[in-house]
């Protein structure tokens, strides 16, 4: 694992358009543009790893949380380059263990099949038969 690495809860514009390419480089959020970046990172508690030697994003996480009963991760990402060497563990288990989440009732995430297996080694379950996830689109057609 990279050793010059730092966490950080704000990002710089510089590293909000880095996220941006981030997000290009994967289907589930390739067409996210930088407005609407900005406004989800204003409306999230957000935690990113940073590469100390060149300020660019290595892994980022978002939660949307009561702080109490619920938190939501969202958008765990680990940028292509540093695939591979822990991170996607380090953020998510930073997360879960900061100290603004850490004693949250229930804190949980949606995921694809291929990484059910990655979340359960940090401890995440799948969810019981009878709880479904429900979706809103507001331009249903």
């Amino acid at each position: 694992m990279l050793k010059n690495f730092e966490f950080t809860h704000d990002l710089s514009e510089v590293q909000i358009i880095n996220l941006l390419d981030i997000y290009k480089e994967e289907s589930w959020c390739k067409d996210r543009k930088i407005d609407g970046i900005k406004k989800m990172l204003e409306n999230s508690w957000i935690i990113a790893i940073i590469d100390s030697t060149n300020g660019k994003i290595i892994a980022f996480a978002r939660v949307l949380s009561d702080f109490v009963y619920r938190a939501f991760i969202y958008d765990v990402i680990v940028a292509e380059d540093y695939r591979g060497l822990g991170f996607g563990k380090l953020i998510v288990n930073s997360t879960i263990n900061h100290r603004d989440l850490k004693d949250v009732e229930r804190i949980e995430l949606n995921c694809i099949d291929s990484n059910v297996l990655f979340y359960k080694k940090l401890g995440f379950d799948k969810v019981p038969n009878g709880i479904n996830v429900m979706r809103y689109y507001e331009n249903k057609v």
